[in-house]
């Protein structure tokens, strides 16, 4: 029998950590990429009674990305009505009891700005833990931090790290509120979703899971923590080629300039870097850290590439407030950490040269803001630490029209009307 738990269960009982529990408390969580997980808290009633908690990864200036159970209820067939305080880096300070926010906080009310998956809220759809990701746009971006880690898809790793905001269960119950950081061997690795040992408890609901190359301090971001399935496993759905495309259009919401003016942002004060000015921030400023190739495993393009060859991997970063997409080619696919060559798609499109390259990915890895500047520093107090729940999976709605209308396609749904007639009748017969 494999048992899944969802990390937003509350199980009532006597709590022993047990000897496979690894978390540690981050007591200075505003750095990178820590500075980019951030809490998800709920009011039902917006008058900043926080009450419970999930995690969320900034993954663009205006993208939020988490569980599908943080921002929609399938038990009721709907998104979640409340409003939802976005938080990042929160810590406890231990001299006044309060949570110190040091970017400050966003407050995200209307379920417009919730997203989630047409799988995820069919109730038909048993292998709910495979597509249980969704996001939260966010109209005003957190000034402090305009660099956040990548997101890779269909990338397998054998070792990952994970970073969020649980609240039940913890090594230290006097640092609940706190963000808490743990690594572990991937067990089992799925088409969908994968399963890892790094322990999950209530709150993690939504935290990110990427993999990290210590020698050119690397993050790659791979999945969305879930649950868990034992008691120090944590499982989440991976970032794969069905949801790359669904994820994407996520990642590239922008507000209006009406609602920019509704919620009152401040103009930012860096403007989003250009291609050409990244390669001339590294030509005038030699004290920017330059990876060598052979730390980045990079090597020449082969002349007789063609613009049509698939790609290994596709990644996904922004970078000072600019979108970058680049596609990686490894010189040999069945090794994951070969020697590769770079193709940049946005903001210009164009095969990169080794130096190219090495610029591209020196800045993915430290072109980060390192500290907040203090002027959106907020603080309150720890309020009521609750994990966000997660509906039962069984219950089937008795009426269809109960069903949220605005949900997202999945990608591997909707690309389906393009495929040929003959694809189609293939489709239709399995």
């Amino acid at each position: 029998m494999f048992l899944v738990l969802a990390t937003g269960v509350l199980v009532e009982g006597v709590y022993a950590v047990p000897a496979c529990d690894s978390r540690i408390a981050i007591d200075n969580p505003a750095r990178h990429p820590f500075n980019t997980v951030a809490t998800i808290r709920y009011d039902k009633d917006c008058i900043h009674s926080l009450k419970a908690y999930g995690t969320g990864a900034l993954v663009g200036p205006h993208m939020l990305l988490t569980a599908g159970h943080v921002v929609y209820n399938r038990g009721e067939g709907k998104k979640n009505q409340t409003c939802n305080y976005i938080q990042p880096a929160a810590y406890l300070d231990e001299a006044s009891g309060d949570i110190i926010y040091p970017y400050g906080e966003r407050t995200i009310s209307d379920t417009k700005y919730k997203k989630t998956n047409n799988k995820y809220v069919d109730q038909s759809y048993s292998s709910v833990a495979d597509v249980d990701y969704g996001a939260i746009h966010i109209v005003c971006p957190f000034e402090d931090i305009n660099t956040y880690m990548p997101m890779v898809f269909d990338y397998r790793s054998g070792f990952v790290n994970m970073s969020g905001y649980p609240i039940e269960d913890l090594p230290d119950s006097t640092r609940g509120g706190e963000q808490w950081r743990v690594s572990g061997n991937v067990t089992s690795t799925f088409d969908r979703r994968m399963v890892y040992d790094a322990r999950s408890t209530g709150g993690a609901s939504g935290a990110p899971v990427w993999e990290f190359q210590s020698g050119s301090q690397t993050r790659r971001l791979i999945a969305v923590n879930r649950g868990h399935s034992s008691q120090c496993n944590g499982l989440g759905p991976r970032l794969v080629w069905q949801n790359e495309g669904l994820i994407n259009t996520w990642l590239d919401w922008q507000p209006t300039l009406s609602e920019k003016v509704a919620q009152g942002c401040a103009k930012l004060q860096t403007l989003p870097i250009t291609w050409s000015g990244l390669l001339t921030a590294y030509k005038k400023n030699p004290r920017l850290k330059l990876f060598k190739p052979k730390q980045l495993r990079l090597v020449k393009r082969p002349r007789n590439i063609r613009n049509n060859t698939k790609a290994n991997f596709r990644v996904y970063q922004y970078i000072q407030y600019q979108k970058f997409v680049w596609e990686e080619f490894l010189t040999n696919s069945k090794k994951p950490k070969s020697t590769r060559y770079i193709r940049l798609i946005k903001p210009v499109k164009k095969w990169l040269n080794v130096r190219e390259s090495q610029i591209l990915l020196s800045a993915s890895a430290t072109w980060v803001e390192q500290k907040p500047s203090g002027k959106y520093q907020k603080k309150g107090p720890v309020g009521k630490l609750v994990p966000i729940p997660m509906p039962k999976e069984t219950k089937r709605l008795r009426n269809d029209k109960k069903k949220d209308n605005s949900i997202d396609m999945d990608f591997d749904e909707s690309r389906k009307p393009q495929l040929k007639e003959k694809q189609r009748r293939v489709i239709k017969r399995l």
